[in-house]
């Protein structure tokens, strides 16, 4: 029986937590693309995959934690929390599978930021999360 897509998604985020990027690579497509759209950037392959991660100028090693995890056929959605030494933020990230692996991420790295002042009246403050 062949792996479904929120399996193989799962299996991505627990291969990444044990911050062996080299074996993230089985799980990537021979065609693997990586994109930011937010600072315009594309990676391609495995192997500069595992670079980009190793080569994070952040100590110590990466924990991530999917709060949610949508999953189709081919195409799956995760928000994962993102913990490091120097670093704590949100990816939300865009997977599109082929032949098994995964061939194409979009990620999205959103910042925090102050709210401002005018909405006050309708909104109110989200818990912090334990």
């Amino acid at each position: 029986m062949s792996e479904s897509t929120g399996q193989l998604i799962e299996r991505y985020w627990q291969t990444m937590n044990s911050n062996d990027f080299r074996a993230v690579g089985d799980l990537l497509h021979d065609d693997f693309v990586l994109d930011y759209p937010q600072s315009g950037e594309r990676l391609r392959g495995r192997e500069h995959n595992a670079l980009l991660n190793e080569e994070y100028p952040s100590p110590g090693p990466w924990r991530f934690v999917v709060e949610c995890l949508l999953a189709g056929d081919d195409t799956a959605v995760t928000d994962v929390r993102v913990y490091g030494a120097e670093v704590e933020t949100r990816a939300i990230s865009f997977f599109e599978i082929r032949d098994g692996r995964i061939r194409h991420i979009t990620e999205y790295w959103p910042d925090p930021f102050e709210p401002p002042a005018w909405r006050a009246q309708w909104m109110e403050s989200i818990p912090e999360e334990s």
